[in-house]
């Protein structure tokens, strides 16, 4: 949540940014608007090839079992599970909802 978070004030810092190069027109604007589009290009680079590289190497994963839910941490550990009891209440709530 934090990592989101982050990735979302650099994203409207830079916007902001843009904003106030365009309007001031300092010298070598262009140099300083290639940097401050480059930044959130490399931060939004590097959350998409760790999604990449984690659906490959099979961490932060949630596997559906015959006894439940396990899901995975970081580095392929059980972060947590459910017995497959409380997945099919879960399921017949939801379903009961109508949502």
């Amino acid at each position: 949540m934090l990592w989101q978070l982050g990735r979302r004030f650099v994203l409207v810092f830079c916007v902001v940014l843009l904003v106030g190069l365009v309007v001031m027109r300092p010298d070598n604007a262009l140099v300083k608007a290639a940097i401050v589009v480059g930044i959130p290009l490399v931060i939004y680079g590097i959350a998409f090839s760790w999604r990449r590289l984690a659906g490959r190497l099979g961490v932060c994963q949630c596997y559906l079992r015959a006894d439940g839910v396990i899901v995975t941490d970081l580095f392929g550990r059980v972060r947590d599970a459910f017995a497959g009891d409380l997945v099919r209440l879960a399921n017949e709530k939801i379903g009961a909802s109508g949502a």
